[in-house]
């Protein structure tokens, strides 16, 4: 074909990708979603446009480059869509409508007898036999219409029509795509999907598609409709390039041997640390980076035809000790970013948070895979480490500290339903889980340390994305300005774009959100290098249950949503060879709005009033500067220091409009906070990292903080060091003192409250890792933190804390007056055994013990909201590389929890209020049955030339358990009800490169 040809049959290509995505996740929504609705009608309209979509493409791709088996079963495939779709239609139908189906089953005739020819000229007579079955199944059509045969019944033509339009599909995949494993025949790609699809189809007409394995099991079979190429297409080709620096003094390396392992692919790095390795087959390989005096680096890539891979390769210089250079094994993965963090270090890796089974493409999700780490919970992302408040998790973008980068985010918490950071614009980060260095202050249990990629500063690349997440855009390129480049993203909700086009979805509220984020770099000059880091979202969600004809006295109207705003520059100069400074300017903006309206209503259901209730109008920004500055005398010392001024702001405008929703603690009225105001918080640390001798490194540091609207001053010494008993054998320990600042509705509660304290926590850790391979990792650690100066209540005895706090989608409102008088500590052991991805497979099982005490103002220890007691993560993933351009791979993951104490609802309380309200004179006294979740997850990666398609489909919950998510007051019931979490949950998506 020449250039115009090839043009046109890549965007049909792409239609096609995009057409079979839609039907897949239409056909998925109809066969989940009660049958005969608005809904079921709805999305079935929908799966048939796009099955039209990849009928007409079909024939369009077969005529630009001559395929008549394509062109027949696209024919066939979308007949079935079609006939089973006018199957269910009621009498009177258009007079157009009749003709089209005429026309189409006609056609259908055709096109099977073109399939027959094609199985016996070529020999195949199991082609054949397929192409006779369709004659008999489209004939017998054909016949009904003259009326020579009489009609199906309707429902059993609707259900295997549909069925079949999958069958013919998957055929024509196995068929064109799969070459069968010896000794397998290769006629079984023929005969498997016909012989599943008719005992399902036979299964499901039985049963009415009441059982949701039929759906799962039409889920798998329609995965693999995203794209098929015959096995002449010649294997692209991709472009591996980045830059090699020292990890210490961020200099540009000379002579780097950058290879693409089990290859003789590679190249040396220029003056500037540029390397570029051109016409790499595409697929997953290793990068090796190696350089007399320094240790060797190791990375786990996957190169695909539609983007260049670029990455900054930072090498760490080896031990020098009597003139002789030391070379230590690469550590493959397992070492993290910053160097000072010896202890709890875990390295998040991008393209496992693309892969993993159940995470969603959500760092924080993906974190969950992680020693020590619970969140048995569906609907949030919420990262409890150690036992520690979601509250106590810092969150840093390219240095800048956000509070909380979620949609729906809650106030005074660090998680949400879904996270505004999108995963495409991510690099490789660091995830620590404890003792953590003195660079990082005001959270109490872990860091996620993220960063962003660079975008291509060659030429223009563009992906697109469609999935759970909503609908993704993200372009990148080069800009003007030399060695200039830039990366941005926007996503949409799917949900949303669904409804705007008329879609019901049956439910009182839909989640709706869009966000963006932008990185630009620029290279001044060999020493100067300036980026900008620019994040936004917003979200809302109406749950108006006054529309529904099923509304009771008691039920609310409820409005939520979210905003977040973050934009950070970067400028970094290098001063000589042996030390540079980093510059942070930067802002960082949250805002809350919720409404709940009270509904009364007759018995007939018929509304009666509407009564606001509560409101939170409620902004919390801050405005930054801070700098950093290394020192790296030699090999063995770096020094670090830092200081960082910010300017607090805020405006808390939150309200009860009726008596019973929230009341002061005396009684004089219902709850009101308001202040708009502002505060000073300063935070500034040292830090000094000590190669003592080859096997010995010692971490120390002091971070200093201080906040105005308290006016408390906090010093917080920290300390960490690893010692190599044996090659390959190391003991870590860490320890320190960390402190955390309250929320600041907190604060602005009460004038009483504006003295409160840090919340202060110590840490002890004590860990052992085993380097079994490069690729191959176990590590085991054992830790203790005792928690004081915990708000608790001054006026009541109870056992109310507020390290339980954070971790719900209500903001954290304040009525009482609190004081620093609460304790705490948790205290366990996490085991860790994690293989990366190498020849074909990876695997991550982990097993934590975790226990968590508090006492409140009664000081009666009692264990907590995240005393888990055990989580047992078991995550494991398989690549079948079926051509040198198509493959498969399967993961699956397994989660086992101990179930968390929770406070009993007091249904007297709740009665008198009309809202769900607990007994805290039994705080946690009870305790939830354990959570178990069973993921599995398969992805499709085609690469064709200068375009790449990838396709995923995901079944969380496979195994349909029934974990409690909460329990809730009903008016409706007048009692206390259960809410489960996330049931059988399919989703899916498709990204295309280019």
């Amino acid at each position: 074909m020449d250039s115009h040809n090839t043009l046109l049959f890549t965007t049909l290509l792409v239609m096609h990708i995009i057409g079979g995505s839609a039907s897949l996740l239409a056909g998925v929504l109809a066969s989940f979603s009660e049958k005969g609705r608005l809904f079921h009608r709805t999305v079935g309209k929908v799966y048939v446009i796009a099955m039209a979509v990849v009928f007409v493409t079909a024939i369009a791709m077969a005529v630009l480059h001559p395929n008549l088996f394509l062109a027949a079963v696209g024919v066939f495939s979308f007949y079935n869509a079609w006939s089973g779709f006018m199957a269910m239609q009621q009498s009177g139908i258009h007079r157009l409508l009749r003709y089209a189906n005429s026309t189409f089953t006609v056609a259908t005739v055709l096109a099977s007898v073109a399939l027959l020819l094609i199985g016996f000229t070529n020999g195949n007579t199991v082609a054949g036999f397929f192409g006779m079955v369709s004659v008999f199944s489209a004939g017998r059509d054909m016949l009904s219409l003259f009326g020579v045969l009489p009609l199906q019944q309707k429902l059993v033509t609707h259900i295997s029509r549909m069925g079949g339009a999958m069958i013919a599909t998957i055929t024509a995949i196995l068929v064109v795509n799969f070459q069968m494993p010896s000794p397998i025949p290769g006629w079984l790609a023929w005969i498997l999907p016909s012989v599943v699809g008719s005992v399902i189809i036979a299964r499901a007409i039985r049963k009415y598609i009441k059982k949701p394995v039929i759906a799962l099991l039409m889920l798998v079979l329609c995965s693999g409709v995203m794209v098929a190429q015959t096995d002449s297409v010649k294997t692209p080709t991709q472009t591996i390039k980045g830059v090699v620096r020292n990890s210490s003094t961020k200099q540009p390396l000379t002579g780097v041997t950058v290879q693409v392992a089990a290859t003789k692919l590679g190249a040396i790095s220029k003056s500037d640390g540029s390397f570029k390795i051109n016409r790499v087959p595409v697929g997953r390989y290793t990068l090796q980076a190696r350089a007399v005096g320094y240790e060797p680096l190791s990375l786990a890539i996957v190169l695909t035809s539609g983007k260049q891979f670029e990455v900054s390769l930072e090498l760490t210089e080896s031990f020098v000790q009597s003139q002789q250079v030391t070379v230590t094994a690469s550590q493959g993965g397992f070492t993290p970013i910053n160097e000072s963090s010896i202890t709890s270090a875990n390295v998040f890796s991008v393209d496992d948070a693309y892969r993993y089974a159940g995470s969603r493409g959500d760092p924080a999700r993906m974190a969950q895979n992680y020693g020590g780490i619970v969140s048995a919970n569906d609907q949030r992302n919420d990262i409890i480490i150690r036992g520690g408040s979601p509250a106590e998790l810092l969150w840093r973008l390219d240095g800048l500290d956000i509070p909380n980068p979620n949609h729906f985010a809650t106030q005074g918490a660090t998680g949400g339903p879904i996270s505004t950071l999108n995963i495409n614009l991510l690099d490789n980060s660091d995830f620590l889980t404890g003792a953590f260095p003195a660079e990082y202050g005001d959270r109490m249990s872990g860091v996620f340390d993220l960063r962003t990629r660079k975008g291509n500063s060659d030429r223009y690349e563009f992906t697109g994305q469609f999935g759970f997440n909503g609908i993704e855009l993200v372009a990148e390129g080069p800009m003007p300005m030399s060695k200039s480049s830039f990366v941005a993203s926007y996503r949409y909700s799917f949900l949303d774009l669904m409804e705007k086009m008329g879609v019901d979805f049956g439910w009182s509220g839909t989640p709706k959100y869009q966000d963006g984020a932008v990185k630009a770099d620029w290279q001044l000059s060999d020493n100067d290098h300036v980026s900008l880091t620019g994040l936004y979202g917003t979200s809302d969600i109406y749950i108006q249950y006054s529309k529904l004809d099923t509304v009771f006295t008691g039920d609310r109207d409820i409005k939520n949503g979210t905003d977040v705003l973050s934009v950070g520059a970067n400028w970094q100069h290098l001063f000589g060879e042996r030390s540079y400074a980093h510059v942070t300017v930067g802002t960082v903006q949250s805002t809350f709005r919720t409404d709940v309206d009270s509904i009364t209503t007759d018995s007939a259901s018929k509304v009666l009033a509407i009564t606001q209730r509560y409101s939170n109008y409620s902004t919390e920004s801050y405005h930054t500067a801070k700098v950093r500055y290394v020192y790296v005398p030699t090999s063995q010392h770096t020094f670090t220091v830092g200081s960082e001024l910010r300017y607090r702001f805020y405006n808390i405008d939150i309200k009860a409009y009726t008596q019973p929703f929230y009341r002061l603690p005396d009684n004089t009225g219902v709850f009101a906070l308001g202040d708009n105001n502002h505060t000073v918080h300063s935070l500034s640390y040292v830090n000094w990292n000590w190669r003592v001798t080859e096997d010995f490194t010692l971490n120390s540091g002091l971070h200093a903080q201080y906040l105005q609207i308290s006016n408390k001053l906090s010093l917080e010494p920290r300390l960490s060091l690893a010692y190599t008993i044996a090659p390959e054998h190391t003991i870590t320990l860490g320890t320190g003192i960390f402190r955390q600042s309250q929320p600041l509705t907190m604060y602005t509660s009460r004038t009483e409250n504006e003295s409160l304290d840090f919340t202060q926590c110590t840490h002890g850790i004590l860990g052992y890792s085993w380097s079994i391979a490069e690729d191959m990792q176990f590590k085991t650690e054992a830790y203790y933190k005792y928690y004081t100066n915990a708000p608790v209540l001054r006026d009541k005895s109870n056992g109310v804390n507020y390290l339980n706090a954070g971790a719900n989608f209500g903001s954290i409102d304040v009525q009482d007056v609190l004081v620093n008088n609460g304790k705490g500590k948790s205290y366990g052991a996490e085991f860790t055994f994690r293989k990366n991805f190498s020849n074909g497979w990876y695997t991550t099982a982990t097993t934590s013990l975790v226990r968590q005490e508090y006492t409140g103002s009664d000081g009666i220890w009692r264990f907590g909201a995240f005393d888990n007691r055990y989580i047992v993560n078991l995550l494991a993933g398989y690549e079948w590389k079926i051509s040198p351009t198509f493959t498969m791979e399967f993961s699956g993951k397994f989660t086992h929890a101990g179930g968390a104490p929770y406070t009993p609802v007091s249904l007297e309380l709740s009665r008198t209020s009309g809202f769900t309200r607990f007994d805290d004179s039994q705080a946690f006294a009870l305790r939830n049955p354990d959570y178990e979740r069973v993921d599995f997850r398969v992805d499709f990666r085609n690469n064709f030339e200068g375009l790449a398609i990838i396709s995923y489909i995901t079944i969380e919950n496979i195994l349909n358990k029934k974990n409690i998510a909460q329990r809730e007051y009903s008016p409706r019931s007048n009692a206390v009800v259960d809410a489960n979490q996330l049931g059988f949950f399919p989703v899916g998506g498709v990204r295309v490169e280019f």
